[in-house]
């Protein structure tokens, strides 16, 4: 009787763990999914296993739709011949109606949508602008989703001629993933390909626990960035775990994740968790390769792996960042795989020196270097900072030669307030006193106003000596300035009022005009009123007045193409400010956000600007090489190796740029330029 029992159930533990196949081309969703009469979707596959069953997909399949694991012990694995089943947020778009008005709109796959804060939209591999409403689609590369199944986008004609290509991103969003893994355990997923999606490839939340994944790309191909939520540009993530407090143990095998954010992704995992990789690979992603978030006790160890150019915003690759284990047998840094698939632009490069005018000495180095470009047939950028009365007989001879003459800003002060000690917000400081320091500031009271047309500093004292009274005009020189204004109050009033400048630089020739008016009067007297700018007026005189002095001064200059931005910050309104001055490119984003930043910044979570939002001019990222200072020629052609790698994957132009005190070798240049056209890079 215990044997016919043991029996009895040993067949029914049989019965119950079941093969089921899926095929989006020839299943329907009815049946038990055998191999001739396989399912078609995937939700409808995780509506009809049980626990310990296998899914097999269909390999040269598509899915356009996310695999949310519904069992616990389940294994995922491909059957047929051809490519690996692919799940993909790639939905081409192709009935298109005219909306008038150059607005063309076009229906998403059945059992699709999308909304207005999420998704993306690809005209020929390139990321468009999404737009709040459908009268906002005015300009190419232009989108909008309706809340509903139907995409909207800006075109002269059918979409399908005037770009050839046009697809939706979906399921989309912070929020999705293509696969979901929440509180399940005993999962094993193998053999699938993974790709366009700008949330989350993988997504291991909760209880999950002894989870494999192997033989697997997962590449999200996009950049996630979204002005309509909180932080923008910092997905996709190619595989993500975050279980919280809850112990896990997670195995990936032969795994790529490519061309995301993060290719892998742990920002959370209980005590005793244990997750390795082991012969993965990670190229390419805009941030990390690999990165582990956690501040406790490390669980995250990669062996036999290969990382290689992560980190699209930096000089030097960032293949892992946190608290990741460095196992063993890993590829050396900077070691170029042989990939295909990956080089999908040409790679664009330009060779910038700045501060001209602003930094002694920048003319003689720059001097030093032009013989390194015409020996290549190649030429270089100059940066003139026009403030600084830059030398324009220099800068004629450059330009002369052939080479390009940029604007380097104004006053080479920064874009925006970014939270920290500089900030670039404040103009100056000024103080009626103070009291029994300035032996002339003897005054009951004092305030100020900065007001009318043309825009005037005046101080009102109450009680004093008399004469101490200040009117000035600040459009005319020198009070004009921000540093003649601060040297006429020095110079006429040393007893009596205090100025400190809260710029960036003392000197700087920051124009008064951009002064945010003060015009109900303020109290100078009790303390100092640190005066700030009007950013739009700070913008916009930086911009075009340094174009405009350039092209006044400096002979047989007939244009400035490229705005270079101080700091290599710049910001979506910056950007609009420079196409409508007419340049047609700015240098600027060095990194995701500038450096010096802290959490603290106001501007912080909003600055991920992350490249690649579709503005109206071509965003160059500035990137230096001062960094490879004194390596030898075989160090510097492997890490610029990586740097072209980037720039093909990514479609990126990089703006390297150097400085007169950055000390790089005219030998160290020549040698970057011949590892860029080695690899069949233009410069």
């Amino acid at each position: 009787m215990i044997r016919r029992i043991l029996a009895l159930l040993v067949l029914c533990v049989c019965a119950q763990a079941a093969t089921h196949y899926v095929s989006s081309t020839t299943g329907v969703n009815s049946g038990t999914g055998p191999i001739g009469a396989p399912w078609q979707t995937l939700a409808y596959a995780m509506t009809n296993i049980a626990a310990g069953d296998t899914v097999l997909l269909l390999r040269g399949d598509v899915w356009n739709e996310a695999l949310v694991i519904s069992q616990n012990n389940l294994m995922i694995d491909a059957y047929g011949s051809g490519p690996a089943p692919r799940i993909t947020g790639y939905q081409a778009l192709t009935t298109w109606t005219s909306q008038g008005s150059n607005v063309w709109s076009a229906p998403m796959a059945s059992g699709t949508s999308c909304s207005p804060s999420a998704g993306s939209v690809l005209f020929n591999e390139v990321i468009g602008q999404r737009q709040s409403a459908q009268n906002a689609v005015l300009h190419d590369r232009d989108f909008w989703c309706n809340s509903g199944t139907s995409i909207y986008v800006y075109a002269a004609s059918s979409p399908s001629t005037y770009y050839r290509t046009v697809a939706a991103i979906t399921p989309s969003g912070n929020g999705n993933s293509l696969i979901s893994i929440a509180g399940k355990t005993g999962i094993t997923i193998q053999h699938l390909q993974l790709d366009y999606f700008d949330g989350y490839g993988v997504y291991v939340s909760g209880t999950a626990t002894n989870l494999t994944f192997a033989n697997m790309s997962v590449n999200g191909i996009l950049i996630g960035e979204n002005p309509f939520v909180t932080i923008a540009g910092s997905r996709p993530y190619g595989f993500y775990v975050a279980t919280g407090t809850s112990a896990t143990t997670i195995s990936f095998v032969n795994v790529d994740a490519h061309l995301n954010y993060d290719g892998f992704r742990f920002d959370s995992y209980g005590v005793g968790s244990q997750i390795t990789l082991t012969g993965c690979r990670a190229f390419a992603n805009r941030d990390v390769g690999i990165f582990d978030a956690t501040t406790g006790t490390p669980a995250v160890t990669y062996n036999y792996t290969h990382l290689y150019a992560n980190g699209i915003t930096t000089i030097e690759s960032t293949d892992t960042t946190g608290n990741v284990i460095v196992g063993s047998g890993n590829r050396p840094a900077n070691e170029a795989p042989v990939v295909q698939g990956l080089a999908r632009f040409p790679a664009l490069f330009s060779f910038t020196i700045d501060d001209v005018g602003l930094s002694a000495g920048t003319e003689t180095y720059i001097d030093t270097l032009t013989p390194v470009f015409d020996a290549r047939g190649l030429k270089m950028n100059m940066a003139a900072t026009a403030g600084y009365n830059p030398n324009t007989t220099e800068l004629a001879a450059w330009l002369a030669a052939g080479h390009e003459i940029d604007s380097h800003s104004w006053s080479h002060e920064y874009y925006a307030n970014v939270g920290d000690s500089t900030s670039s917000q404040n103009m100056f400081a000024l103080q009626y006193g103070p009291v029994g320091t300035k032996t002339a500031a003897t005054g009951t009271a004092a305030t100020m106003t900065i007001s009318g047309n043309p825009l005037t500093l005046s101080t009102i004292v109450t009680g004093g000596p008399g004469g101490q009274n200040l009117s000035i005009n600040l459009t005319t020189p020198p009070n004009d300035t921000l540093a003649g204004l601060v040297a006429t109050i020095q110079a006429n009033y040393p007893n009596v009022y205090t100025i400190t400048p809260k710029t960036i630089r003392s000197n700087a020739p920051i124009h008064n005009v951009t002064l945010a008016t003060v015009s109900t009067a303020v109290d100078i007297r009790a303390a100092a009123y640190t005066a700030v700018r009007d950013t739009t007026a700070f913008w916009t005189d930086e911009i075009q007045k340094s174009k405009e002095w350039l092209l006044a001064h400096v002979s047989g200059l007939a244009s400035v193409p490229v705005y270079v931005y101080p700091g290599g910050w710049n910001t979506p309104a910056s950007d609009s400010l420079v196409a409508s001055s007419g340049y047609v490119g700015g240098r600027g984003q060095i990194g995701m956000h500038p450096p010096g930043h802290t959490t603290a910044s106001p501007l912080f979570a909003t600055d991920y600007t992350a490249t690649g939002r579709g503005v109206d001019v071509q965003n160059i990222i500035s990137l230096t090489p001062a960094l490879w200072h004194g390596l030898t020629q075989a160090q510097i052609d492997a890490k610029v190796g990586a740097l072209v790698f980037k720039a093909r994957a990514w479609g990126l132009p990089f703006g390297l740029f150097a400085h007169n005190t950055d000390v790089m070798t005219a030998q160290e240049v020549g040698w970057i330029l011949d590892s860029i056209l080695g690899r069949h890079g233009q410069i």
